[in-house]
């Protein structure tokens, strides 16, 4: 496991990339959770904020953010 987290770039830049998507729609979640109130068109809204986050954080490259966008569009 030591060798795995220490040495290894490609693990590092996969939990970089899970980080990068995650973040911004853990806010959606807690939002939505804190929110009993909150109505389908604000969460809606609120998915598409999370989503231009996700672009700004891949600095525009839409190779890197076009899958995660797919999945978010289909559920």
């Amino acid at each position: 496991m030591i060798n795995l987290v220490s040495s290894n770039d490609r693990f590092w830049r996969a939990i970089t990339y899970c980080l990068k998507c995650g973040i911004p729609f853990v806010k959606v979640w807690r939002l939505k959770d804190g929110d009993p109130k909150l109505v389908v068109p604000n969460i809606y809204e609120e998915i598409d904020k999370a989503k231009e986050q996700i672009v700004e954080k891949f600095q525009k490259q839409e190779t890197r953010y076009k899958i995660v966008w797919k999945i978010i569009d289909t559920r």
